[in-house]
């Protein structure tokens, strides 16, 4: 007994934890995008149970002008759904940057075209990003992970679990977009600062002074990994 055993002990736990929690959802891609998709899902209707909401939203209608709208949103959700079936991966990307491309339309329509343009730039680049990974991986892993079959286990666990992080964020959105307009707020007031943020506009400010640190540590973090995947492929490792 000691500080020595116990320490190896901690890590031999924590990589069979790894390898049993690996074995569970990251099995291909699209497990991958699960992983992140289902608990954020199920953390947003934990924190929509616990938000007291009576009384605080009206429900609309969908006029002529909500057409266009809606069939881009529709398209979206398709596009999501989409996503479950291809085993190939640079169709299952396709398909994604679909949803991507189809959410910025949305953006455009709800009157933001800066954020609009930015979706479509993150898009475009992490789908060209995608594209040249795939290049330079070997043809036959990539072959390999594409037939990598869905245990009976999961076939029912899996779209359960997705649909219930669906119309989680679903409600959520809903929810958002249904609140009545308030009389008083803070918009006025972050009008008011923008020049004091050295900005023209209050958009600007907030992509440039706050997104900006975020924006920069997601950069960073994608071109970490990405200088790393590189030196793997370069020495063979992943061959």
């Amino acid at each position: 007994m000691g500080p020595e055993r116990f320490y190896f002990w901690s890590i031999a736990f924590l990589n069979r934890f790894s390898d049993l929690i690996h074995g569970i959802e990251v099995r291909d891609l699209r497990t991958r995008i699960a992983a992140v998709l289902v608990p954020g899902g199920l953390l947003i209707v934990a924190g929509l149970l616990a938000t007291p909401a009576r009384d605080a939203y009206t429900l609309g209608v969908i006029g002529r002008d909500d057409v266009a709208l809606a069939l881009v949103l529709a398209v979206a959700a398709v596009a999501a759904l989409g996503t479950t079936l291809p085993r190939h991966h640079l169709t299952l990307l396709l398909i994604a940057s679909a949803a991507g491309f189809s959410l910025a339309v949305v953006y455009a329509f709800m009157g933001g075209p800066d954020v609009a343009l930015v979706a479509a730039l993150v898009e475009t680049t992490f789908a060209l990003l995608f594209i040249g990974v795939f290049a330079l991986l070997p043809r036959a892993s990539l072959r390999r992970l594409s037939a990598i079959g869905t245990p009976r286990s999961r076939r029912l666990r899996d779209p359960v679990l997705g649909v219930a992080a669906g119309l989680g964020a679903f409600l959520v959105v809903w929810g958002a977009l249904s609140r009545p307009v308030v009389g008083e707020g803070v918009a006025e007031e972050h009008l008011r600062l923008a020049p004091e943020a050295h900005a023209k506009d209050v958009v600007t400010a907030i992509l440039a002074d706050f997104r900006g640190l975020d924006t920069a540590g997601e950069i960073t973090v994608v071109a970490v990994a990405f200088v790393g995947l590189a030196a793997l492929l370069r020495r063979g490792r992943l061959r």
